[in-house]
């Protein structure tokens, strides 16, 4: 698989050309953080997220 220059700002939804499911309302913290990360730019990442 050949990366693109710009992959660092893209968002790991754009990267992998997935869908994302919303979690559900039972589903935990750590589950509704990982949705969000999902959407957010590679480049906008902290340390905390990784």
């Amino acid at each position: 698989m050949k990366t693109e220059n710009n992959w660092k700002y893209k968002s790991l939804l754009t990267l992998e050309k997935t869908h994302s499911d919303h979690p559900d309302e039972a589903s935990t913290m750590l589950v509704f953080r990982c949705a969000e990360l999902i959407k957010i730019p590679l480049n906008e990442y902290s340390i905390e997220d990784l």
